[in-house]
């Protein structure tokens, strides 16, 4: 426990001087994340023990992806992110095909199609970050996005030592409660509502309604974001994704229900503005 609250709080320094440096630094910093998390996804899967140059690939479309973010923000190219990044995944799909094609009797093309699936969700999914700090209040908005999912897992756990008596969905992870999902989520809520009061302070005048409601729907995605996280590691028989986070396990394990976050955000936002 002591490891875990260690690493916590240095993860949370991390991030803070990360997000205050803007949105360069945040680009180059997910592109890092980004990669880790494929080496880390491809590992789980499979695909490096058995296949190193699908791996390959796996890298490139996470480089070409985070490339366009971060030339747009050194102003190199004007390239519109949403727009570019839907060739470059057709391409990635193309590419790894006719790879299965070569690479027919050796390589399984059920690797090959889990391979394109985790991959586009790693990488697309942490692709929406970068997309929600670009917007205008975004570097407000982007707080919720570690916000939200990290509440939720705090106050969930706390709340299911103290009160969990009721499984959630024991097949997938046994130490969930419902009692502990409930507390999660009101948790989750009311530390929106404390940081829409923070940032009401400096200047930005937050719609409570809607930041409630995010904050209570993006607590249940991000709790499912956790879930299918653990549905692929038990598929696969491994209790983490890596260790690089001393008593967190790896980046996937500790970003799997911000990967969830992220786009729910940036669309919700498109409808119902919280700033």
């Amino acid at each position: 426990m002591k490891t875990r609250i260690l690493s916590g709080i240095c993860m949370v320094i991390i991030a803070v001087v990360i997000l205050t440096l803007g949105k360069l630094t945040l680009g180059v910093s997910m592109a890092v994340i980004s990669l880790i998390a494929v080496y880390e996804g491809s590992k789980a899967i499979g695909v490096i023990d058995n296949d190193k140059g699908l791996f390959g690939v796996n890298i490139l479309y996470s480089l070409c992806v985070n490339s366009i973010y971060i030339l747009n923000t050194l102003g190199i190219c004007n390239f519109v992110f949403e727009e570019i990044l839907i060739p470059i995944t057709v391409v990635y799909i193309i590419v790894c095909l006719i790879y299965a094609v070569f690479k027919y009797g050796e390589t399984k093309f059920s690797l090959i199609a889990e391979n394109i699936f985790f991959t586009f969700y790693i990488v697309v999914f942490f692709s929406y970050v970068v997309l929600i700090r670009a917007t205008n209040g975004g570097e407000a908005l982007i707080w919720l996005v570690l916000l939200s999912p990290w509440a939720t897992d705090t106050l969930a756990y706390f709340s299911g030592v103290f009160f969990g008596k009721h499984k959630l969905i024991e097949k997938v992870s046994p130490k969930k409660t419902i009692e502990g999902s409930i507390g999660g989520t009101i948790g989750c809520v009311v530390v929106a509502y404390i940081y829409g009061v923070i940032i009401a302070k400096i200047g930005y005048i937050p719609n409570y309604v809607n930041l409630l409601i995010f904050a209570a729907i993006s607590s249940v995605v991000s709790q499912f974001g956790d879930l299918a996280a653990s549905c692929i590691k038990r598929e696969h028989g491994v209790k983490d994704y890596g260790s690089l986070i001393p008593g967190h396990g790896g980046i996937l394990d500790r970003f799997d229900s911000v990967l969830f976050v992220a786009p729910l955000m940036y669309y919700f936002m498109q409808y119902l503005p919280i700033l």
